[in-house]
């Protein structure tokens, strides 16, 4: 009886460990454009670096997706992140350590290994450096800040969770800059450019197996530029998880532009085109397939270190970060 008794514990234990390796992995996903260190203004790197730093380190996201991040900029955050490894290079010169802005992805080293990696440009010649899309509007108007002026770049990396041995493919990018009030310029290259990111993931990702997509999109949610996304099965994971602070916070502006706060109107639109779903400045999205979102956040809801603040919102860059835990 007592052998009996043994061996049923140990085959018990057996199957916990099992079921445990096979268990359903949760993974908190980061997208934040960090603006570039070369902005000298009141709102530079230096006064904001810290608390993007400390934010980091107290939410622990397991992957995150960087914006307008200079290499610079990345050996400062990782240097307070000894447990993360980051894939990207230059959108300019397609190095790393190269000048130029990068659409990094940072991962814990810990828990997952990257199998493949790699990075493409939205452009008609998607292996080298090169500027995206013209259109008509750009060419009348350029010289508009707005205008083609910029390599747009798509970082991806295939992960393995060394525990459960699940892979998982993790894309990041920024697309092309222009929508406003006025016009709506680089539309051709936002188009083409997301047309080519599901392009890549049919390319890459193999059937069924979980991708998420984050990065700053310059557009709001329900523009035609993201219907190849919803034709290829990706959801919104703003829309659909389940679990959020309140409903304000899931539709709040993304993009702030160092001049307003929550309360404020923007330089370019009416106050009432930056609240509610779809809203004018809500161009930061995390998308997923073959997995599911069970928690959003806009992280405007407490401070993290000595950043600056408009009325008392506090901000560590033009852009606040956007979070979603994902159930693998």
């Amino acid at each position: 009886m007592k052998r009996f008794i043994i061996t049923l514990c140990v085959a018990l234990s057996a199957l916990m460990c099992a079921e445990a390796a096979h268990a359903v992995k949760r993974v908190k996903v980061v997208s934040f454009n960090i603006v570039v260190s070369n902005h000298e203004t009141e709102n530079g790197w230096d006064i904001r670096k810290s608390a993007i730093a400390r934010f980091l380190a107290e939410e622990q996201p397991d992957i995150v997706g960087l914006q307008e991040a200079t290499y610079m900029q990345i050996q400062y955050l990782l240097a307070g992140m000894p447990d993360y490894l980051f894939c990207g290079v230059s959108r300019d010169t397609g190095t790393k350590g190269g000048g130029g802005e990068y659409s990094a992805i940072l991962y814990n080293r810990k828990r997952f290994e990257a199998l493949d990696k790699g990075e493409f440009w939205l452009s008609a010649t998607p292996d080298r450096p090169s500027r995206s899309w013209n259109d008509a509007v750009q060419t009348r108007i350029e010289p508009h800040p707005g205008a083609m002026k910029h390599n747009r770049i798509c970082t991806w990396v295939r992960l393995q969770d060394k525990s459960s041995k699940k892979e998982f493919f993790f894309f990041n990018t920024h697309l092309e800059f222009g929508y406003h009030a006025d016009q709506n310029l680089g539309q051709t290259a936002r188009e083409k450019g997301v047309e080519l990111i599901v392009e890549k993931m049919r390319e890459l990702v193999p059937e069924g197996m979980p991708v998420i997509l984050s990065g700053d999109m310059n557009q709001m949610t329900d523009n035609r530029c993201f219907t190849p996304l919803y034709e290829f099965g990706m959801k919104n994971s703003r829309v659909e998880a389940a679990k959020v602070i309140s409903e304000e916070n899931r539709n709040s502006i993304t993009w702030n532009g160092f001049n307003f706060g929550a309360n404020k109107a923007s330089t370019f639109e009416q106050e009432d085109k930056s609240k509610g779903p779809g809203n004018f400045f809500m161009i930061d999205y995390i998308y997923y397939k073959n997995c599911k979102a069970v928690e959003y956040r806009t992280i405007r809801d407490r401070r993290y270190g000595e950043e600056p603040e408009v009325d008392g919102t506090p901000y560590m860059s033009d852009h606040y970060p956007i979070l979603a835990v994902m159930k693998m």
